[in-house]
């Protein structure tokens, strides 16, 4: 039980990571897309004199368009903060709808005060696909994970002393595990190929993706707790203390028999 409910915990944090109504865990994303050094010297035919006073002027061309420095792609929604002189703070979060997926050329042509449309290269336009349909196989993945992990902490609480309770308990962790598994695998498969992508087609513009360790380390813990959780309730199926209890309470019901010493005519 206790491994399911450490599952359900971390799972629900990594889930609303990013949540436009989680305000504690705006520090929950996936993937940070930082723009903030953006520069103008890796377009090739700009001299580099008219490059270095472009690459002054874009902080204050992305003020005015409204872009911000840097954006956050969680589980439940994205946030968006800038860069100054004591780090990178972030401003707000958004959850524009549900199931939730990073689509940040929307994001970006929402965020504009012009209403220009952007264009990022066809690489990422192609992978922005893919990740549409998988973010969402991951959203509703979480969203079993963390139902079908509470169902087991709840059942947990019955199968303490029963055997059937802990088969049902067992079969319900397993689920849970093989649906927090899949979400985790899907989120770490989506960023990683993301950022790889990404940084290859505008890194050299000084636009970067970088992934959140701490945040895979916490999907992925909750993953293992569910295997924990599984393998306990298996254990506890296959030991459990109901036959040792139904031995016990049979031995009670024969009658005592008393040991009366022989007495001899003497």
């Amino acid at each position: 039980m206790v491994g399911s409910l450490v599952a359900l915990v971390l799972a629900l944090v990594v889930f609303l990571g990013s949540y436009e109504h989680a305000t504690g865990l705006k520090s929950i994303y996936f993937m940070r897309i930082d723009l903030s050094n953006i520069s103008a010297s890796a377009v090739q035919g700009i001299p580099s004199d008219i490059a270095a006073a472009v690459d002054q002027q874009i902080p204050n061309i992305m003020q005015t368009l409204g872009i911000s420095d840097f954006y956050d792609a969680g589980t439940n929604g994205y946030c968006q903060g800038t860069d100054n002189t004591t780090g990178q703070v972030i401003t707000e979060c958004f959850t524009p709808h549900m199931p939730f997926w990073f689509d940040f050329v929307s994001i970006l042509e929402n965020n504009t005060n012009t209403g220009i449309q952007i264009n990022l290269p066809s690489e990422v336009k192609d992978y922005e696909k893919v990740l549409h349909a998988a973010s969402v196989g991951m959203w509703v993945c979480y969203v079993v994970g963390i139902v079908v992990s509470a169902l087991a902490v709840v059942s947990g609480i019955f199968a303490i002393c029963s055997r059937f309770a802990a088969c049902c308990a067992s079969i319900i962790s397993v689920v849970a595990f093989l649906a927090l598994l899949l979400a985790s695998a899907l989120a770490t498969g989506i960023f990683v190929t993301y950022r790889k992508e990404f940084n290859n087609q505008l890194d050299s513009f000084g636009a970067v993706a970088s992934l959140n360790g701490g945040t895979y380390v916490l999907t992925w813990v909750s993953v293992a707790a569910s295997l924990w959780a599984a393998f306990w309730w298996f254990v506890a199926m296959c030991c459990g203390k109901s036959s040792r209890r139904r031995e016990v309470y049979q031995e009670e019901k024969q009658p005592f028999i008393g040991y009366v010493p022989h007495q001899g005519p003497f």
